[in-house]
């Protein structure tokens, strides 16, 4: 339930428009850059990167966790996968919002951080 969950509430988000989502994106680098170690802008953007790392290992984790790990593993691979890359593609679609092979790659990036916690833990 969790993953599907997780899933759902990740498909919303990255279906924003482009404008809503870099308003947040700069709100929370405001909120985080009076620590002094980064600027504004350059936080911004390391935290959209980020993001994407984050929502694809939560989103790998959570499948590992929940089927059967080794019986399943090229199936929910395939499927984290195939999201990524659909993810991406959609987004042409969003209005402000464009496909990026290197953030189909930090997707990817992601899903194997999700993975070995997941093989960790």
């Amino acid at each position: 339930m969790e993953c599907l969950l997780w899933f759902l509430l990740c498909t919303y988000l990255s279906h924003q428009p482009g404008e809503a989502t870099a308003a947040t994106s700069l709100h929370l680098a405001e909120l985080l850059g009076n620590t002094g170690f980064f600027e504004v802008g350059e936080l911004n953007g390391i935290l959209r990167k980020a993001a994407h790392v984050v929502t694809f290992a939560v989103l790998a984790f959570l499948l590992y966790a929940t089927l059967d790990a080794w019986k399943m593993s090229k199936v929910w691979i395939g499927c984290v996968f195939v999201w990524a890359v659909v993810d991406e593609v959609t987004k042409v679609f969003v209005p402000g919002r464009h496909c990026s092979m290197c953030e189909i790659g930090l997707n990817m990036i992601g899903m194997m951080v999700g993975i070995v916690v997941g093989m960790i833990v």
